[in-house]
């Protein structure tokens, strides 16, 4: 039960345990449905739309990736050309079959970035749609997280809650990243850097960006320990 309090916006959280679900991956997409409705004298005065989800366990161990508790590589494709793509996303139902595409040239992950389509109204809707066929077909994918500039903390973690909220309940996504790079240091794409946390870069412009990346790992781990 819960109280609603008349505000314009309120949280309502619920939880409880799910035992022994079947397990999410790319060779077993396995998907449930959550469908939430509110109920007034025994009738539904209104509903969210349904939204599909999976169960899957995620870890580093010993510098292994481990997925389900199995040992993984994973064979990705970095920053896919969705620039290229934007009229023919035109169809819906060309989504899924770039999807399809992406895993009949044996890739199983996609190191996705949406900046460009950031720039068009239309970006939402793509990412969202292309995020459920990955999740249907079985295809992993590193998210880029948001970005920190250095704004009210308070203001950030607010936006990566609703971040959370909209892109969290995904299966195929593995892992949010950030890094240097992405705030203005090329430097992060090296994997020397990327596998060397005691790098110190010489520049103090390059060093603030290190620590809003930093700021913005510490926000997303505290929200999303998974």
């Amino acid at each position: 039960k819960f109280h609603l309090t008349g505000a314009p916006e309120q949280r309502i959280v619920f939880k409880d345990s799910w035992n022994n679900p079947v397990l999410w991956d790319a060779s077993s997409p396995n998907l449930y449905t959550q469908r939430v409705t509110l109920s007034v004298n025994g009738k539904t005065a209104d509903a969210l739309p349904d939204r599909k989800f999976g169960f899957r366990e995620a870890w580093v161990e010993n510098g292994d990736f481990r997925l389900n508790g199995k040992k993984v590589r994973y064979r990705m494709l970095t920053a896919p050309g969705f620039e290229g793509w934007q009229m023919y996303f035109a169809n819906p139902r060309a989504i899924a079959q770039y999807v399809a595409s992406i895993k009949n040239i044996n890739y199983d992950t996609v190191r996705f970035n949406p900046t460009v389509m950031q720039q068009r109204t239309v970006m939402p809707y793509y990412t969202q749609a292309y995020l459920e066929e990955c999740d249907r077909q079985g295809l992993y994918n590193f998210y880029p997280m948001p970005f920190f500039e250095n704004e009210d903390r308070t203001v950030y973690q607010e936006g990566v809650e609703r971040f959370l909220e909209y892109y969290g309940s995904h299966p195929n996504i593995l892992m949010w990243y950030t890094c240097f790079n992405g705030c203005g240091y090329a430097a992060g794409q090296d994997p020397y850097y990327l596998n060397n946390t005691e790098y110190d870069p010489p520049l103090e412009r390059t060093r603030r960006e290190r620590r809003l990346a930093a700021c913005a790992e510490k926000v997303m781990r505290s929200l999303d320990p998974s």
